[in-house]
């Protein structure tokens, strides 16, 4: 495009927009080392903002689309990378002072989520915590939602898997771990319904695919009182959407 546009083509303007769409196009593509090339197109926007171009300037949609492209690289480095952009991010590191918001934390948490490693849990929580502590010292494009919430409860559940993968004589602790995983899942379902209680909206309430996880994982865990619980709290927030006008929460 930059070199279109050099070659004279005056409609061909760089800008973050048209990039962050084709960064998003190659997280979707699945291809080996599509994350290597919309990392390869961040730095080159960032230089063409550099060169004079006011609308190649980055921005956190461009930001966040390479944190995708991260997300959706089957490997741990992905995650890796994507946790490494979001400190950056958090440190205002660059020319930019590009602040992360939560779709930026909800996706390194989701790409946390999908390394299904011991410590995806703990390294979900983490993040989760920092975008928190964000929102809490007044930044309202923190919020935590329910994608949040959700790709973290998916970071405990993917710790599960990986803990029953390993054979009871190598890890005689597994039974515990696994309990410990599901029962932070059941604690972020019921601060997620208390805060959609609270204050009502499309962006907190607990999805299909939300109360399944918690499920699941209790159900792993042979928490069965737990898994009771989970179905009381699922029919308890269905009840609750029924029966009260829905609002956005801001």
């Amino acid at each position: 495009m930059g070199r279109l546009y050099f070659e004279g083509d005056e409609d061909l303007v760089p800008e973050a927009l048209t990039f962050g769409a084709i960064i998003n196009a190659y997280a979707n593509s699945k291809e080996i080392g599509a994350s290597d090339k919309a990392a390869q197109l961040l730095l080159h926007c960032e230089s063409l903002s550099q060169f004079g171009f006011e609308l190649a300037r980055p921005n956190t949609f461009l930001y966040n689309a390479c944190l995708n492209a991260f997300a959706k690289d089957p490997s741990r480095n992905g995650a890796d990378k994507a946790e490494a952009m979001l400190r950056a991010m958090e440190l205002d590191l660059g020319d930019y002072k590009i602040q992360p918001d939560c779709v930026s934390y909800s996706t390194v948490i989701n790409a946390i989520a999908m390394t299904n490693a011991l410590d995806s849990g703990t390294r979900a929580d983490i993040i989760m915590r920092r975008m928190i502590g964000k929102f809490l010292s007044g930044d309202p494009k923190c919020r935590p939602n329910v994608v949040a919430f959700t790709a973290t409860i998916k970071a405990h559940s993917a710790a599960i898997n990986a803990t029953l993968s390993l054979d009871d004589s190598v890890d005689s602790g597994r039974d515990e771990s696994i309990a410990l995983s599901a029962r932070r899942c059941e604690d972020l379902l019921q601060s997620l319904c208390q805060l959609y209680v609270q204050n009502p909206g499309h962006s907190l309430k607990p999805t299909a695919v939300t109360f399944d996880l918690v499920q699941t994982a209790l159900t792993q865990a042979k928490d069965f009182d737990g898994a009771e619980r989970t179905m009381t709290m699922r029919k308890s927030i269905e009840s609750n959407s029924t029966s009260r006008p829905q609002r956005n929460s801001r």
